[in-house]
C-alpha cells in the first residue's frame, strides 16, 4: 500500500482530501467519511472516530466503545505504544476484542502492529474494504505508469508520486529518479524543473527521451532570466537564476527541485526563494539521493520547504525526540520513528534492495607513505589537535590548511597507483577534495579533468569519451564530479581524499556504480600515514552510521487485506494480559522549532 495516499471523498462537500483533513463516523451502521469542516452536519445518530489526544492519561474508562482510534498526526508511534502498554497491563477489556477504523493512512502500520502483536483482532468490513481499495487503486496506478522501458521499483515509485501532491523521492543513486518523476505527471502542466546549473542539460535529454511529445523545453541561464511556464511548457532553470520576487505561477505548476538537498539550510537566498515557488505550486517534488548530510535538523528544513514537516514527524519536538536530540544539544542515536516518519512522505530504495543486476560496492582503506616537511608537520599537529577539541563540529579553517597538504603529500603515490591501471588497461575515476592532484593527473596522456571551471559542454564531452573507450580515466573533485555524470564504464573508484560530508562521497562513488554497471565497484581510499587522515575517516564513518540508522531504513508501508479476518471467532479467545507495568516517560512535546 502506498502510504498516506488520499483515503476518500468527503460526504457532504464531495471534496477529495487527504488522510489528515478527514474524520469517520459509523452511520447507519456503515462507516462513512466527512471532512472537518463539515463534521457537524451529518445526520444522526452518528458515533464519530475521533482523535486520542492524550494516551498517557486515557483509560478504558474514557472509552465508549471497544476501539482504537488512529490518527496519523495525533498519533505517534510512541503514543501508540504507550497505548499497547495499557492494553497489555489489563487497563484496556480484553475479551472486547480490538477494533480498528480507518481514520487516516497511518492505520496500515497500526493493523500490522496489532495483528503481530497477538490480541485478539476484529477488523470491520469498512476498513477491509478500505484495504481492499487500496491495494487496487495501488494496482491502477501501476497499471497506468505503462512506459515498458522502466524497472519494476521504478514503476512503483512513478505510481507512488502520482498518488501525491507533495512528496520527497530520495533513491539512492543512479536508480532513475529523473525517469521516475517525469512518467509520473500526467498530462502536460506547467512543469518548473529547478537544478543544479551543471544539471540543466541531463533534464533537457530526459525530457527528450522520455515525454517527448509532451511539453516545449526552455532552458533558462543567466540572471534575471527566470519566469514561470505555461502550460504545455518545461522550463529549467538553476537555483541561482531565481528571483526574489517571482512572477504568480499557473495555479497548474508542477515544481521540481533537483539535488534538493542544496537548499537545506533555510537562511539562504536559493532556499527562500525556492519556498515561495513552492507556496505557488500545485505540486512539488523534491529528488535527492541524500536528503540528509551532516545534521538532522537539515531534514527538517527540507521537509517544511515542501509542507511535509507536519505528515511526517507531526511537531519539531517529536522529530527531535526521534533524532534523540535538538539542534543546541547534538544528536544522538535515531531511534525507530525516525524512519518511520521519513517513510510518511518520502520514497526511498538502495541499490542493493531493488537492483539484483547492479552488484555491490566494495572499500578499501590503501595505506601510502608521505613525506612531510618540519614547517608543514606543525600545522598537521595543529590541526589534529583541533579535531580532538572540537570533533565533527571543527571549524573548516583549522584544518583545511592541514588537509591540503595531505592531499599534496599524497600526489606521488597517487601516481604510483594511476600507472598501476594503465599498465592493465583498466580505466580509473579519480576524486579530491583539492584541485592539485586532479590537475596533476589533467597534465597525463589520456585523462581528462572536472573541476568548478568546467562547462556543461566540456563535461558532456569527456562523459561521452570516456564511456565510448577514448580516456583512460578522469579525475574530478568531489563536488563538481560528484554529480549528474555516468561513468559506469570504469569498475575502480580512487579517493585521494573524501569529503567532509559523508553524502558527497556515496554521490562521487556513484558516478559508477549506477545503472549500466556490470561489474562489482571498488572504492579505494588512499589513507596518508602519521597524518589526520584517520581521524577524518573515523568522523566521516560517525555521521555515515546516522544516515544510515534513518533515512536509509525508511521503507514503505504494505499491508496485505488478506491477512485480517472479520469473523467473531478471532476474539473468543483473547490473550491473557500481562503484569500491569509503569506508565511510559512523558515526551517532551513544548520544543520551540528553532527555524
Amino acid at each position: 500500500m502506498f502510504p498516506s495516499r488520499y483515503p476518500g471523498v468527503c460526504l457532504v462537500c464531495n471534496v477529495h482530501l487527504p488522510a489528515a483533513e478527514l474524520m469517520c463516523f459509523k452511520q447507519d451502521g456503515q462507516w462513512r467519511v466527512v471532512c472537518h469542516a463539515h463534521r457537524d452536519q451529518v445526520a444522526r445518530p452518528a458515533v464519530k472516530v475521533g482523535y486520542v489526544e492524550d494516551l498517557r492519561s486515557h483509560r478504558v474508562s474514557h472509552i465508549q466503545e471497544p476501539h482504537v482510534t488512529v490518527s496519523q498526526v495525533n498519533l505517534s508511534s510512541e503514543q501508540f505504544g504507550a497505548y499497547m502498554t495499557l492494553v497489555r497491563s489489563g487497563q484496556w477489556l480484553p475479551d472486547l476484542g480490538v477494533s480498528a477504523f480507518p481514520a487516516s493512512g497511518a492505520v496500515f502500520e497500526v493493523l500490522r502492529a496489532l495483528n503481530e502483536s497477538g490480541l485478539p483482532l476484529v477488523v470491520e468490513p469498512g476498513v477491509k474494504a478500505l484495504l481492499a481499495a487500496e491495494q487496487a487503486a495501488e494496482q491502477a496506478a501501476l497499471a497506468a505508469i505503462g512506459d515498458e522501458r522502466l524497472f519494476a521499483f521504478q514503476r512503483i515509485g512513478a505510481a507512488w508520486l502520482r498518488s501525491r501532491t507533495r512528496a520527497l523521492l530520495a533513491d539512492d543513486m543512479g536508480l532513475g529518479k529523473t525517469c521516475q518523476l517525469l512518467t509520473s505527471i500526467e498530462g502536460a502542466p506547467p512543469l518548473l524543473i529547478v537544478c543544479p546549473s551543471i544539471a540543466k542539460g541531463v533534464w533537457a535529454r530526459e525530457l527528450r527521451k522520455w515525454r517527448p511529445d509532451n511539453w516545449r523545453v526552455s532552458v533558462l541561464s543567466g540572471r534575471g532570466s527566470f519566469r514561470s511556464p505555461e502550460p504545455g511548457e518545461a522550463v529549467i532553470t538553476n537555483y541561482d537564476v531565481l528571483s526574489s520576487e517571482p512572477a504568480q505561477a499557473h495555479p497548474w505548476t508542477v515544481l521540481v527541485c533537483d539535488e534538493a538537498h542544496a537548499l537545506k539550510e533555510p537562511k539562504t537566498a536559493r532556499h527562500q526563494r525556492t519556498a515561495m515557488l513552492a507556496e505557488q505550486a500545485a505540486r512539488v517534488y523534491l529528488l535527492t539521493a541524500t536528503p540528509l548530510l551532516n545534521r538532522p535538523q537539515e531534514l527538517w528544513s527540507l521537509l517544511t520547504l515542501a509542507g511535509l514537516e507536519r505528515e511526517a514527524y507531526g511537531t519539531f519536538a517529536a522529530f527531535c525526540h526521534a533524532f534523540d536530540g535538538h539542534p543546541s544539544r547534538g544528536w544522538g542515536t535515531p531511534r525507530a520513528t525516525a524512519a518511520l516518519g521519513f517513510s510518511r512522505v518520502a520514497l526511498r530504495r538502495v541499490k542493493t534492495e531493488v537492483l539484483d543486476q547492479l552488484p555491490p560496492k566494495r572499500r578499501a582503506m590503501v595505506p601510502v607513505p608521505v613525506t612531510i616537511s618540519r614547517g608543514d608537520q606543525v600545522i598537521l599537529d595543529e590541526a589534529e589537535a583541533a579535531l580532538l577539541q572540537y570533533g565533527s563540529s571543527v571549524p573548516f579553517e583549522h584544518i583545511s590548511r592541514a588537509r591540503a597538504i595531505t592531499a599534496r603529500a599524497k600526489i606521488p603515490a597517487l601516481l604510483d597507483r594511476v600507472e598501476e591501471f594503465e599498465t592493465a588497461a583498466e580505466p580509473l575515476v579519480v576524486f579530491s577534495c583539492h584541485r592539485e592532484p586532479i590537475e596533476t593527473l589533467g597534465a597525463r596522456p589520456g585523462w581528462a579533468i572536472i573541476t568548478g571551471d568546467t562547462s556543461p559542454e566540456r563535461r558532456t564531452l569527456i562523459e561521452e569519451q570516456f564511456q565510448a573507450g577514448g580516456l583512460r580515466g578522469v579525475a574530478a573533485t568531489v563536488q563538481a564530479g560528484g554529480v549528474a555524470i555516468t561513468l559506469t564504464r570504469a569498475a575502480h573508484v580512487l579517493f585521494v581524499d573524501r569529503a567532509w560530508t559523508p553524502a558527497l562521497n556515496e554521490q562521487a562513488e556513484d558516478r559508477c556504480n549506477r545503472i549500466g554497471q556490470t561489474r562489482g565497484v571498488l572504492v579505494e581510499v588512499l589513507a596518508a600515514a602519521k597524518t589526520l587522515d584517520e581521524r577524518v575517516e573515523e568522523i566521516i564513518e560517525a555521521k555515515s552510521a546516522i544516515i544510515a540508522a534513518s533515512v536509509d531504513r525508511a521503507s514503505i508501508v504494505r499491508v496485505d487485506a488478506s491477512i485480517f479476518d472479520d469473523t467473531p471467532e478471532q476474539v473468543e479467545q483473547p490473550a491473557p494480559a500481562p503484569a500491569p507495568v509503569a506508565a511510559p516517560t512523558p515526551l517532551a512535546w513544548e520544543i520551540d522549532c528553532p527555524f
